[in-house]
């Protein structure tokens, strides 16, 4: 990934992230399931606690600041959102959600935003559709789904506007 014509790397290792999963999956049998809510933040700090600027120094300032609650808030709103609509605000309800997690997003103590539009992801989402409904079209949905995410890459960008 690219942003703002900054190459970002990754260091996280798979035994890491391992022993991550190991702990978060036994707090939830702990918990009778309660800790599962707090996994897809605890992953997304995960994730960028190891992510930084090629070239820079390290990933130690880089983090995810949003918190599970927010998270939850956001996906209630869309599942209300997406059943009133009958699943046709999904591309407003994911760019919702992309600009929640984005603008938690720091990476090496730049703040990120996201500028993609629901139109520009509805128009992706139908052709991965069509890939996967029309006859043979499927060999070609990999690549469709490949520039469903570029779409999201490519909107991904430094929030010079924040004073951190």
């Amino acid at each position: 990934m690219v942003v703002d014509g900054k190459r970002v790397t990754f260091n996280g290792t798979g035994a890491s992230l391992l022993g991550h999963w190991i702990l978060w999956e036994f707090l939830t049998v702990i918990t009778c399931g309660l800790f599962a809510f707090f996994i897809p933040v605890g992953l997304q700090k995960w994730n960028m606690n190891h992510t930084y600027y090629e070239g820079e120094k390290g990933a130690e300032d880089s983090r995810f600041d949003g918190n599970t609650f927010q998270y939850i808030g956001y996906n209630i709103m869309q599942f209300l959102l997406l059943v009133v609509t009958f699943g046709l605000a999904y591309p407003w309800t994911h760019k919702m959600i992309l600009r929640w997690q984005t603008k938690h997003q720091l990476i090496n103590n730049d703040r990120l935003i996201y500028d993609g539009t629901a139109l520009g992801m509805l128009v992706r989402t139908l052709v991965v559709i069509l890939t996967l409904v029309i006859p043979f079209a499927f060999l070609a949905s990999p690549w469709a789904y490949c520039w469903l995410w570029c779409y999201q890459y490519s909107h991904t960008h430094v929030d010079h506007s924040s004073a951190e």
